[in-house]
């Protein structure tokens, strides 16, 4: 699995805390930063919990982007994607 800078691992913290704590948070990072990635650590985080995911974007590209990040750098597996058209 892909190591974290620390920006991302602490992103990847205080969401987790903000989630415990009921809230629903938004992660905002600079492009480049490595959003996908931290994402795909929390997802990965909530499905060994037992949890399901679901990412939504709006253009292809992306979700094909983010299936290869979640799975090559971040061990999600069990990925389904569906695209409209």
């Amino acid at each position: 699995m892909f190591e974290l800078r620390d920006y991302q691992q602490e992103a990847v913290e205080l969401t987790a805390k903000r989630v415990d704590e009921g809230h629903r948070p938004i992660v905002c990072a600079p492009c480049g930063s490595g959003k996908t990635v931290i994402a795909g650590h929390i997802a990965k985080a909530a499905i060994d919990e037992g949890k399901t995911v679901l990412w939504m974007t709006g253009r292809e590209e992306i979700i094909r982007q983010a299936h290869q990040t979640f799975s090559q750098m971040c061990g999600v597996r069990n990925i389904g994607v569906l695209c409209a058209g």
